[in-house]
């Protein structure tokens, strides 16, 4: 299901993303994607700081997604909001 959710997010498939604010467990789907991306990410590090890269890599990718996150919600919700603009 979540390989599924994967392509179609990589369609930019409009349904997928109607059905995913709608399922409660999407939410923990997304957290594992983060995770292992920013494993892979520090993984990646590797070649620029060694085996330190691995933790290094992995929580600045993770602080990145984190503030990356933030502006979005910042902007889509409290700058720009739309009538039907709804986030909790």
């Amino acid at each position: 299901m979540i390989i599924n959710r994967a392509i179609r997010a990589l369609r930019l498939d409009a349904q997928l993303y109607e059905e995913v604010e709608h399922d409660k467990s999407a939410t923990g789907q997304a957290l594992l994607v983060v995770l292992l991306v920013s494993i892979a990410a520090g993984i990646g590090s590797i070649g620029v700081l060694g085996v330190e890269g691995i933790i290094v890599g992995t929580l600045l990718d993770l602080i990145g997604w984190f503030l990356w996150a933030l502006l979005t919600y910042v902007i889509g919700v409290k700058l720009l909001p739309e009538p039907q603009t709804e986030s909790d």
